[in-house]
């Protein structure tokens, strides 16, 4: 059975991108460029995850689960002319009003709530990460933020925040291990970002420039009740600092190829052991993900090699000492548009560190192979 899935996997590989609009997207970069001052994407598709040693006990096993969201964009809501982003998808749930024009003062209030969401405490031994607590949980968070563009491709943003968290164990949520308590978390939100991209005029695809953003949070919270397992009990301080960075460029080197670099990274906390341990990122409390592709641009397909490297700095199983590992791995993904209106999308990737983001919204599994199959269709299309 793992041999044939293996095999669908590389066959359907070769095909297509994961282009689509995201939750994370939407919620850390500011002023991603479109081609489309109106537009409606439709996605849906497969998402699986492969372990090299799989043992149900800590998670790591093969999963199968269904990936898809809706996204609507409007940049000329209401007689403002402001900009709408709604967005549902599996990876939660989005809506945010804008307005930010070069060298005036913009605002921006935005709701987002995270369903299905997984957290996987834990620390790693010998290359293998070992949970010691898993459980599930849903946040919601309200924002507004005032800021400017004083230039074109720069948005400097801040703004206070509130998030209200609730837990729940689940079936994996070992019997020794205390899950946190609902709790509300209040602070203050800032982004600086500049933008240089320059997209293809009929795919809408990046094919030069830049987009790099930071986010820093202070957060206070109203937790009061000791969590943890039997070796490591503790209660959330009351107040953290929080840092975040997202980076793409590309870089075209010939008229059928762009270089595309990334990278995504955090600094926290040790102590913010909640914010830490969210499944659908590396576990730990400083890590940087990155990527190097190479994208081949074939008309209507697309066909990205890429390579991986992931850092990541946790604690150590009873919270004293931290381990530092280095994760290395790599990847395909493609992508063909029939159409205007319809394109298909699929991505194949591995990594050493099998604790990856679950592909599942109802069980926490993972494992170093992971794939997504699927499509797009777009509706009611306006190019600016």
């Amino acid at each position: 059975m793992r041999a044939a899935a293996r095999l669908l996997i590389t066959v359907l590989v070769g095909t297509a991108s994961l282009a689509a609009q995201s939750f994370e997207d939407l919620t850390m970069v500011r002023n991603r460029p479109s081609l489309h001052s109106k537009i409606i994407k439709i996605r849906a598709g497969m998402r699986g995850d492969i372990a090299d040693d799989e043992d149900k006990s800590l998670g790591r096993e093969d999963e199968f689960g269904f990936d898809g969201s809706i996204y609507y964009r409007d940049d000329s809501f209401t007689e403002r002319e402001a900009l709408l982003d709604a967005y549902a998808g599996v990876d939660g749930a989005y809506v945010g009003l804008s307005e930010f024009k070069p060298g005036e003062p913009g605002q921006r209030l935005a709701f987002s709530v995270r369903y299905g969401q997984f957290y996987r405490e834990g620390f790693y031994r010998d290359d293998d990460f070992l949970p010691t607590g898993r459980y599930e949980g849903l946040n919601y968070d309200a924002y507004l933020g005032l800021g400017t563009q004083p230039t074109e491709g720069l948005t400097m943003e801040a703004g206070p925040f509130y998030r209200f968290y609730t837990f729940d164990d689940n079936s994996d949520t070992d019997p020794s291990y205390t899950i946190p308590d609902d709790f509300d978390g209040y602070g203050f939100r800032s982004y600086l970002e500049q933008n240089s991209l320059v997209l293809d005029r009929i795919s809408g695809r990046p094919v030069d420039g830049f987009i790099a953003t930071i986010k820093v949070e202070r957060e206070w919270n109203d937790s009061d009740e000791r969590f943890g397992t039997p070796i490591f009990t503790s209660n959330l301080p009351s107040a953290f600092w929080r840092g975040s960075g997202h980076i793409e460029w590309y870089v075209p080197q010939t008229t059928v190829g762009t270089w595309v670099i990334r990278a995504d990274g955090q600094w926290s906390d040790d102590e913010d052991r909640i914010f830490n341990y969210e499944a659908q990122k590396p576990q730990g409390y400083i890590w940087v993900d990155g990527e190097l592709g190479f994208r081949f641009d074939l008309a209507t397909f697309t066909v990205t090699p890429f390579g991986l490297i992931e850092w990541v700095r946790a604690l150590e199983e009873d919270g004293n000492g931290h381990t530092d590992e280095t994760y290395f791995g790599g990847g395909l993904r493609g992508s063909y548009d029939l159409s205007e209106f319809i394109s298909f999308y699929a991505d194949y990737s591995y990594l050493e560190n099998e604790s990856r983001a679950p592909v599942s919204l109802s069980k926490d599994t993972f494992g170093s192979h992971q794939f997504f199959i699927g499509a797009e269709v777009r509706f009611g299309a306006v190019k600016k």
